[in-house]
């Protein structure tokens, strides 16, 4: 009997170690390894660009696939849970959609409470380029009666610079700028789940994203738990274009309590451009930043933090800078997501400037921009790749995707999966 109970002791005492020591480990129950390649266009070019995940637990990626008459067209992906194509959605598990010559893609998707997809991107040739939306069955069948027989096309613009959410209630929000043929200003459009414009929204269902002048650029839309929406995107001030945070209310109208009249300038590190906007439970906006320089090829990565009210935060970051940088050149990060325990985590991946791509980056930070140094990839995900995108999944499990280097083969779809420890008390 001793023997038994010290027995159960030493597995309660090792079993916490053996869960946290799986922080930053591939789960090997995803494809075998933890990791998923998908040849979608049986030996072209296949990339993904953005990634939701379903009710049922199941994974969607969108993206475009090259045709054998060297066009490109937009793609739908679903996967199981175990990272097999879900044999039961459009051709064994992939759908696309031929909408003529030019370089069609989907960038963004969401999942519906019924099943049914939304998704969407930009089609058309150089010039005449619109923004899309399509709906999709749980079977990857294209839903008729969504906008004109499955085909809903929000703006009256050949401008791409989209940005997409899903609401709680199935509802979505998109944005894009539009040119009058005097100005260019984002409008952000809501739709109700069915499709239909939500005309109770903004003004007639559309709200205008500028600063009495113009707007150019829509990177990102996030929101707030209390209904609030929150954009980062490049609005004209002063006479000059600058990036920008944007605070609306759930009716579309500006949060007069954040920034100047709802709009919060972003005046650090002006020569970055952002890449992607996540935010904390109070409210707090931890913007992902970017520069890029050529002869010499150079790459820098920020993130800075800006209050709930659109300050800037000199107290985030190592050493309290302000900012964190990973102080890598070579850095090119795509993606920026908030555990629920407050903690950053950053992707991407260490750059080659001749070829692109390289080895994955993923690093975890803590709530004040310190290093989290509990979280530890001892494993490259993948040694020559493209990073896109980052999914924190219903089950605390990280899904990075991406696809392979063009110059190692065509290249193909890639999704890991990783072990992400979801500590019980927050660390500040």
């Amino acid at each position: 009997m001793r023997k038994k109970y010290m027995l159960w002791i030493a597995l309660f005492t090792l079993l916490p170690f053996t869960l946290y020591s799986q922080d930053g480990q591939p789960d090997t129950s995803f494809g075998g390894n933890g990791t998923v390649q998908t040849d979608i266009s049986d030996g072209r070019i296949d990339f993904g660009l953005a990634i939701e995940q379903m009710q049922n637990g199941k994974l969607l990626v969108v993206g475009s696939m090259e045709t054998i008459d060297s066009d490109f067209i937009p793609v739908l992906v679903q996967y199981n849970t175990n990272g097999n194509l879900s044999s039961n959605f459009g051709n064994n598990g992939i759908v696309s959609r031929d909408f003529g010559n030019g370089f069609d893609t989907y960038s963004f998707v969401g999942a519906q409470s019924d099943g049914k997809i939304i998704t969407g991107g930009s089609i058309g040739t150089s010039g005449n380029r619109v923004v899309i939306i399509n709906r999709y069955f749980e079977n990857g069948d294209i839903d008729t009666s969504f906008g004109n027989n499955g085909d809903l096309i929000p703006f009256n613009s050949t401008i791409e610079s989209s940005a997409f959410a899903m609401l709680n209630d199935d509802s979505f929000l998109i944005a894009n700028p539009v040119n009058d043929g005097n100005s260019t200003i984002i409008q952000l459009k809501k739709y109700l789940a069915d499709g239909t414009l939500d005309v109770s929204f903004g003004s007639n269902g559309t709200a205008l994203v500028e600063n009495g002048g113009q707007s150019n650029a829509i990177y990102s839309i996030e929101l707030m738990t209390n209904g609030n929406i929150v954009l980062g995107g490049v609005i004209q001030s002063g006479g000059a274009y600058k990036k920008s945070l944007v605070r609306l209310l759930p009716d579309g109208s500006k949060d007069l309590s954040f920034g100047t009249n709802g709009i919060a300038l972003i005046t650090e590190f002006t020569n970055f451009a952002i890449q992607s906007i996540a935010l904390f439970d109070d409210g707090q906006i931890a913007v992902l930043q970017n520069f890029y320089s050529v002869d010499p090829d150079i790459a820098h990565t920020r993130v800075t933090r800006y209050t709930a009210n659109g300050t800037f935060d000199t107290t985030f970051g190592t050493g309290g800078q302000g900012f964190i940088d990973p102080n890598i050149e070579n850095l090119a990060a795509r993606s920026l997501l908030i555990q629920p325990n407050q903690r950053l985590v950053l992707y991407g991946e260490f750059t080659d400037f001749f070829e692109g791509g390289g080895n994955t980056f993923i690093k975890r930070y803590h709530t004040n921009g310190g290093t989290d140094d509990s979280f530890s990839i001892n494993t490259i995900l993948n040694y020559e790749y493209f990073a896109e995108e980052m999914l924190l999944q219903d089950d605390g499990k990280l899904v990075c995707m991406g696809s392979s280097a063009w110059y190692n083969g065509p290249s193909d779809l890639i999704l890991s999966l990783i072990h992400i420890s979801e500590p019980t008390r927050r660390t500040p």
